[in-house]
Parts: C-alpha cells; structure tokens; sequence
C-alpha cells in the first residue's frame, strides 16, 4: 500500500520518473545543447568524483500526467505501461480515493547526459528536492537504485560510453530515448562484482497530489473549450484523439493565464497509417519548435505510444521550467542545463465513461480481464466507476481495485 507524504517531508517518497541523462558521444545529429546551465550545483563538502575535468551537458525532461473525468475528477494518473527490464519497482499505487477538486500527477523526469570524448567522466550523484506544496508518493519505478535523504532523495549516477545495449530489454516507449545518442547509465555494481546493468536512460516516477493541471478541457466532441488555469502564458498546445479509426491531431496558440479557446478534433479522413505518420510528424515539430532537433525527435518517439498510438482523449503543452515540481542538484559541475517541462492531461468522455460503468458491472471478467478491457489507465477508470456508479457497482469497482493493486 501507498501512503502520501508533505513535499518538505518526503524522504524516499521523492521521486522524479523519467529523468534521462545525455551525455558524450553527442545527439544523433552531433549538436551541443544550447544553453548554459542557470542551475545551482551540489556546495563543495558533499561528494565529489576525483576526476572532474570531464564536461558535462544536462538534459532534464519532466513529464507531469493527469487524468480527468469529463465532470472534472482527478483520478489516479498511473498509467499501465510495458517497462523495461531493468526498471525497479517500488511500492503499489496509491488507495487513496479519488477527491473532487483535488489534482492528481504523476511526475516523471528524465536526465540526458551529453560529453565530448577526453577525460575520464565523473561518478557523482544527483539530489532531488521538492519545489512546491503538495503530497508525494513513494517511487513506484526506478533506475538507477535511489537512496532516502532528508526532503528528498540521492541518486547516485554513473555514465558510461559506446555502451551497446540490448533490445530485447527495452520497451517501445523507451527506444526514443535511446535514439538521442547520449552516455550510457549504469547500474551501480555489486559487491560481489557481477555484471551491473546499464540503460540509456535513467528513470523515476511518483505522484504528487496538489499540483494542477495547466490546462483543462470542457464540453463536448462537437463544442470543446481548451482553459488555461496555470499562472504562465501557454504558447501552443496539441490536442490529440486516437481512435479506432487513426489519430487526428489540433493545434492549440496562445493562450494567457485564465484565456480559453474554442477547438474541434483532427481530420479523420485518412486511412490509420497516413494520420499515424502526420501525427507524429507534428509531435516532433511541436517538440522541435522550442527543444531542437535532436532532442525533438527522441522524445517523440519516445512519447509515441503513449500520446498518439494509445486510444484517448489528450491535451499536450510544454511548460516554462518554474512548473516543475521538483529541482535537481548535482555533486559535479554542469556545463550546460537545460529543462522540458511536459504537460499531459488524459480526459475522459461521457460515452468511455458509459463503457467503463458497463465494463465493471459485467460479473463475468475477472480484474486481469476489465484491466485489459479498460486500457492504459485502468486504475483511473475503476477510480471512476467507484465514485460514481451505484452502490453495487461501487463495491465491485473498490474490489477491482485492490486486486490489481496488489498484483
């Protein structure tokens, strides 16, 4: 079972789900990040590598996923998701129950590391702190292994280069990241001296409840209205509706801080496969117009699955860096920094809201088969049905929940 703790008590509840580290050989295409870093690093007296000559460019890429009910519910934004091998997993989800008004995100944050070949690159670790108000969950999936720290958590992080990693132990939705060409990270060795795992990418994920969702969407498919409830200017935003029938894709501008927009779905008249490759097409130059290249076309291949190949209703928008929930620290220098703050808002409609009832009140499904029949997030789904169905159904959905929770 999972319990919440306050932000500035969080212990080993801090984690940050998808950081990924870049470093060294360079990007796919051999470009330098842009910026220079503007973070803070670790003060001198914590641990430092004896070898930090080694230049170091950061990527952070945080990615903050809600789920909403079309009546405005925040439900359990714990998406069912094929993970890699070497992903650690800590504790179930969460049983606490769904509140009306009460946001709920999950936070993944992935680190890229970047370094041109020379010195001998550093061992060192990274912190984590909270950044705002809110509740945090304990890590629920990890690698590297973290450690508790006061407020926060220590990563301890090593890279390696022209590391080759096997497939066959990489989900679809993390082969993106693989793409970007960055350093390798590696599982810290054993005492005993066997083999440690490495991965492209270095992940955490929790949940923080208390965090609001940028955007929100109301109304019907043939009348939506798109709002901004955050204190920051929104500049483009996607909303994307996969189907059986493809995936259409609307381009959302402007919109200031309480400004709302009136928008329709995408076109649906193409055959599955040609809306698929335009959808992706315009996720990467929706990444690219603020990211670069590079990085653009590692986190839309990445985000795939889970945006455009996933059936659902979404609002996707890039965040200026204050919204992230959490801050990093690292006990070596940075050359360069740079941050991807990741909106991603799931809504249900009433008619898959119907279905969901439908699904949960037919006795005959054991929970592996309503999870199935439910989709990628089942969690959210039985959320709903507990919270809002009869009381019969209530019971059922309750019950649903523990079981899959307990799995």
């Amino acid at each position: 079972m999972r319990s919440f703790q306050s932000a500035v008590a969080i212990g080993r509840g801090l984690s940050l789900a998808f950081v990924v580290l870049l470093s060294g050989c360079g990007t796919s295409n051999g470009s330098k990040l842009d910026a220079p870093s503007t973070e803070t690093d670790i003060p001198s007296g914590q641990e430092q590598s004896p070898d930090t000559d080694a230049q170091l460019d950061v990527v952070q890429v945080m990615t903050l996923t809600t789920v909403q009910a079309s009546d405005g519910l925040f439900l359990s934004p714990s998406p069912e998701q094929n993970v890699p091998s070497y992903i650690e997993r800590g504790e179930p989800g969460s049983t606490e129950p769904a509140l009306d008004g009460l946001d709920r995100a999950e936070v993944s944050l992935a680190l890229l590391f970047q370094s041109p070949s020379g010195p001998a690159l550093p061992a060192f670790r990274a912190e984590l702190r909270a950044s705002g108000a809110g509740e945090w969950s304990p890590i629920e999936r990890y690698f590297p292994a973290v450690e508790p720290a006061d407020g926060g958590a220590s990563w301890p992080i090593e890279l390696v280069r022209n590391t080759a990693f096997a497939s066959s132990a990489v989900s679809s939705e993390w082969s993106g990241w693989q793409a970007f060409g960055g350093l390798g990270v590696r599982q810290p060795r054993t005492a005993a001296g066997a083999d440690s795992p490495s991965a492209a990418v270095a992940t955490l994920d929790f949940e923080v409840r208390g965090a609001p969702s940028p955007l929100v969407l109301t109304g019907d498919v043939d009348d939506l209205v798109v709002t901004n409830h955050s204190g920051q200017v929104i500049e483009r935003a996607l909303l994307i509706y996969s189907h059986l029938g493809g995936v259409g894709v609307t381009a959302v501008n402007r919109l200031g801080p309480g400004a709302s927009s009136v928008t329709g779905l995408g076109p649906k008249e193409q055959p599955p496969g040609v809306l698929l490759e335009r959808a992706r097409a315009t996720l990467r130059d929706f990444f690219a117009a603020s990211i670069g290249d590079a990085l653009a076309d590692a986190l839309a291949d990445a985000k795939s699955i889970p945006f455009l190949q996933t059936r659902g209703l979404r609002l996707i928008s890039l965040l200026e860096p204050s919204a992230a929930p959490a801050t990093l620290a690292f006990s070596v220098p940075t050359t360069r920094r740079k941050q991807v703050v990741v909106s991603h808002s799931e809504i249900l409609k009433a008619d898959e809201e119907q279905h969901v009832l439908s699904v949960v009140a037919d006795l005959e499904l054991d929970a592996a088969q309503v999870a199935s029949e439910l989709g990628r997030f089942s969690e959210a789904k039985l959320e709903y049905a507990a919270t809002r169905g009869d009381e019969a159904l209530r019971a059922r959905a309750e019950a649903l929940l523990v079981e899959l929770r307990n799995q």
